[in-house]
């Protein structure tokens, strides 16, 4: 019945268990549809009043704040250590901003993070820069295990069965 009140508008607060891979594991991750009267979800108008689902920026800006504080507390620390700690904050965040027009905000975090990463590294090293030829984006999300499944998922609607 989810996909019917999504058609007309009306939306339920519900959770669905997917099964999704993350580095190769298999893993069941709890993936949260929000609700509209909560006010990290906007309503905007375009041509007709209907439910654009995009993360407000006052919650991306909290986020960011969040893993700036945590990349600050472990700046002298090996950057496995900041990415195991920021790894779960990353991917509760964008499991519950997944659905709807998120894809420009879900982009611009995964590239902020991927920036304070190298800049991260590069420091550890005393240089300049961010590395772009040092690092391949292999390294990075690969051998370091960066979180990187920023993907927009969409709500599968139930096809209704033909009357025979």
């Amino acid at each position: 019945m989810m996909g019917l009140g999504w058609i007309c508008g009306l939306w339920d607060s519900t959770y669905s268990l997917r099964k999704e891979e993350s580095h190769g594991r298999e893993q069941s991750a709890l993936v949260a549809w929000p609700d509209w009267g909560r006010g990290d979800l906007g309503a905007r108008r375009r041509g007709v009043w209907r439910p654009a689902i995009t993360p407000k920026m006052k919650k991306r800006t909290a986020l960011l704040q969040k893993l700036k504080d945590i990349l600050r507390s472990f700046r002298s620390h090996a950057v496995r250590d900041v990415i195991g700690e920021i790894n779960p904050i990353i991917a509760g965040w964008v499991n519950y901003f997944r659905v709807g027009h998120s894809s420009r905000c879900l982009r611009y975090v995964s590239q902020w993070v991927e920036r304070k990463i190298r800049r991260h590294m590069m420091r550890s090293r005393a240089r300049h820069g961010f590395g772009w030829k040092r690092w391949s984006k292999d390294f990075i999300y690969g051998t370091l295990g960066l979180y990187k499944d920023y993907r927009v998922r969409y709500l599968e609607i139930p096809k209704a069965l033909t009357a025979r």
